[in-house]
């Protein structure tokens, strides 16, 4: 009698969690760029904190190189189109780059959280103690326990078979059930979830810190909106954290794209936000150059239509002249007004001075001609 073999999806994560993570690689590199652009420009040495945040987009870096390795050996794909001898590498690759997504997640917190302990005093300090304490010792408590997420046994079962498509719907019950982690992915669920409620509690901080600090209040506001963006972070540790319990799942190396993708987001987004306070000042020099700048232009434009008015005022002025004096007005008062209002451009540097633009005895009208007349 035939087995009827179920039709069996050949879709694959793969694609999609390669440009996802080198998207987020690429825009945290551009922020942590300009960020360390910025400490430089101004003179001012690197600090701890950003050495920190190197490191964590160097992990980072180091998960998108291995992910993509890896998708080419076939992660992301379904567990029964891959062959049997790469289950085992892949599985190992997995882990690695697991390993690598908590280091980064763990240094970016780290990174952040030393830029306010540089900024806090009293309590606030202690809380950002902790945080960095806590933190750290969760996700290190972390890493062994994450090198033992991909269920070995189940993966290496399929090197046993020739035919993996039909034995795959023949294995025993116990044999498909995954190596038993199920308080490994409640701690990995626990800890994201907390580190998201740390990217939270670090992300209020400076609300306390800025409000303390002389300055106008839509400058306060503006510089603790800044520093308040790792509430992003926050939000994707908790949607990575939805994810973990994937790392159960039947087919691991299909199911756990979205949790790599959203380890990734949130080293990435982290980076992000440890950035914006820094890149403010960037921004706000900007504008202010981009405003002197619109300044100027404006004032030449002011200028030159200025000086056009009164070369007009004065040629007009000068081309009546003639016409009063042909006239032989007595009209002292016409003349002068109309010689000085051609004094507002300055004297021509040659003698060679056209004959309708003399006055009586061949003067030029100049400020002094004005006193020549009233004289």
């Amino acid at each position: 009698m035939d087995v009827e073999v179920p039709q069996l999806s050949h879709d694959s994560n793969g694609p999609w969690m390669v440009w996802s993570s080198w998207a987020l690689t690429g825009l945290s590199s551009a922020f942590l760029t300009l960020r360390c652009y910025c400490r430089t420009s101004r003179n001012q040495a690197l600090w701890w904190d950003d050495y920190v945040l190197i490191l964590a987009w160097m992990m980072l870096l180091a998960s998108a190189v291995m992910v993509t390795y890896n998708v080419s050996q076939g992660f992301g794909q379904h567990i029964y189109n891959v062959g049997p001898e790469k289950l085992p590498m892949i599985g190992l690759l997995a882990q690695v780059d697991l390993v690598l997504e908590v280091l980064g997640v763990a240094w970016s917190k780290t990174s952040w959280a030393i830029t306010l302990l540089h900024l806090s005093r009293d309590l606030l300090r202690h809380v950002v103690i902790f945080i960095i304490i806590t933190i750290n010792l969760f996700l290190a408590i972390s890493i062994p326990k994450t090198l033992g997420t991909i269920p070995k046994r189940r993966l290496l079962a399929f090197t046993d078979r020739s035919d993996i498509r039909y034995n795959l719907w023949r294995y025993d019950a116990s044999l498909m059930q995954p190596t038993p982690y199920p308080v490994v992915c409640s701690y990995l669920t626990s800890i994201s979830a907390y580190s998201g409620a740390m990217d939270i509690t670090l992300a209020l901080l400076p609300w306390f810190l800025i409000m303390k600090v002389h300055m106008r209040l839509t400058e306060r506001i503006g510089v603790a909106v800044a520093m308040s963006c790792g509430i992003f972070a926050g939000a994707t540790a908790f949607v990575k954290s939805s994810y973990v319990l994937n790392l159960e799942s039947k087919d691991p190396i299909y199911d756990t794209a979205p949790l790599v993708v959203w380890g990734h987001a949130e080293i990435a987004v982290t980076i992000i936000a440890a950035s914006i306070p820094v890149l403010r000042v960037l921004i706000k020099d900007a504008s202010k150059s981009f405003r002197s700048s619109r300044q100027r232009t404006n004032s030449q434009a002011n200028t030159a239509s200025y000086n056009k008015s009164v070369s007009t005022n004065r040629g007009t002025s000068l081309r009546r002249l003639p016409n009063l004096l042909s006239k032989g007005t007595t009209d002292l008062s016409s003349v002068t007004t109309t010689i000085c209002t051609a004094t507002l451009v300055d004297r021509p540097h040659n003698n060679s001075i056209n004959d309708n633009y003399k006055s009586y005895d061949g003067a030029y009208p100049d400020a002094l001609t004005c006193s020549w007349f009233e004289s």
